[in-house]
Formats: C-alpha cells, sequence, structure tokens
C-alpha cells in the first residue's frame, strides 16, 4: 500500500500521485474536489455522508512517525549514558612514545656463611709441634697446621713474613732462599699460627 494518495488522470486514465496538479503524461490539469462539495452533494442526493477518512489516514501515519522519532531519542539517550560510564572506568591512555618500565624487586641477599671457629691452631713438623727451627739456604721442609675442633672444614692460607728468606707454599711447603730468621703463618678460620726459622747458609 502506497503511503501517498494516487489520482487517476481524467483524460488518458493513468494513476499519479495526486500531490501533482497536472498529469505527468499528458498534461491536463487536476480536477480539485473538496470535501464540502461530495458531502453537499450527498446530502442534496438525501445519502449518507461518506466517511472522512483521508485526515484520520494522515493522522495515523503522523502518529507512527513521532512514536519511532521517540524511540529512537530513547535510544540515544541510553547508547550516550553507557559510552560515559565506559569513560569514566576506563584508564587514560598513557601518551605516545612513553615507555612503560617494569618494577624491577631485586631478589633477596643471601646471608653470609659464618666464620668456623676455631679453638686452638698450632704448627707441626712430622709429629711433632714446631714453634720454631732451622735450615739452610736451598732445603725445603713440609709442615702441616693442626687445629681444633677437627671436625670444623676450613681453609688454610699459609705465608712468610720475608719471602727474600724463606717461601712458602700453600701447601705449607718451606723453601730457603736467604741466610736470616723469619717468621711463617697459616691462618685457619679465626686462629693463626706462627713458626720463627733460621735459615743458615749450607755448610762448607
Amino acid at each position: 500500500m502506497s503511503i501517498i494518495p494516487q489520482t487517476t488522470c481524467r483524460r488518458c486514465h493513468r494513476q499519479y500521485t495526486s500531490l501533482r496538479s497536472r498529469c505527468p503524461h499528458c498534461g491536463t490539469r487536476k480536477l480539485r474536489q473538496s470535501s464540502r462539495t461530495t458531502e453537499s452533494a450527498n446530502s442534496a442526493a438525501g445519502g449518507p455522508r461518506a466517511p472522512r477518512n483521508d485526515n484520520a489516514k494522515w493522522q495515523f501515519i503522523f502518529g507512527i512517525i513521532i512514536l519511532a522519532a521517540v524511540i529512537l531519542a530513547v535510544m540515544a539517550l541510553i547508547l550516550i549514558s553507557i559510552g560515559g560510564d565506559r569513560a569514566a572506568v576506563s584508564p587514560p591512555p598513557s601518551p605516545e612514545g612513553t615507555q612503560v618500565i617494569p618494577t624491577f624487586t631485586p631478589p633477596p641477599t643471601p646471608t653470609p656463611t659464618p666464620t668456623p671457629e676455631i679453638s686452638t691452631a698450632d704448627i707441626f713438623f712430622y709429629n711433632v709441634k714446631t714453634p720454631e727451627f732451622s735450615t739452610s739456604i736451598g732445603d725445603t721442609t713440609q709442615l702441616s697446621v693442626r687445629y681444633y675442633p677437627l671436625d670444623v672444614e676450613v681453609s688454610q692460607v699459609w705465608s712468610s713474613e720475608d719471602e727474600s728468606i724463606c717461601k712458602v707454599s700453600q701447601n705449607g711447603l718451606v723453601t730457603a732462599v736467604g741466610p736470616g730468621w723469619v717468621t711463617i703463618y697459616v691462618t685457619v678460620g679465626t686462629r693463626t699460627a706462627t713458626c720463627r726459622v733460621l735459615v743458615r747458609q749450607p755448610a762448607g
């Protein structure tokens, strides 16, 4: 059904929209007939008045258009309200070119292992405790250290007071290189033992 009413040309009998004043096919002017004339004619003829359906049709169409406009306005308000709530909840975007640096938590610092407590430490030559001994230039002497408690594992650090007289390796081997008195040290844990050495010129 067409919304715009149609009219029939009284000359060529073709239909066209009633909004035109002339027939688009033959150019004949449309014959205007007012509702009053129709009603007067019907009244004069003694017949019933024709119902005025044109106004009711246009009122119905305008009512549908207004209802559709109200529905569209309500939907637009709902969409705007939802968009505003999302904009308020979402965090602001970071500026372009800004690099987000992650937070780095350093690992916990390990607790250092405490140095074992050594109660006594002495230097031995074979199985004899040796606080001092004598040797000749060019001779070597193997020393060792004994400490208490025996079940503690500690490192041994050997050193010489004067390496121009005696040199000592980290396993306790003493080498006499020059005449004179010198002190040999060995450190185990928290204790240091000492031994005095007299280096002489070789005989002959």
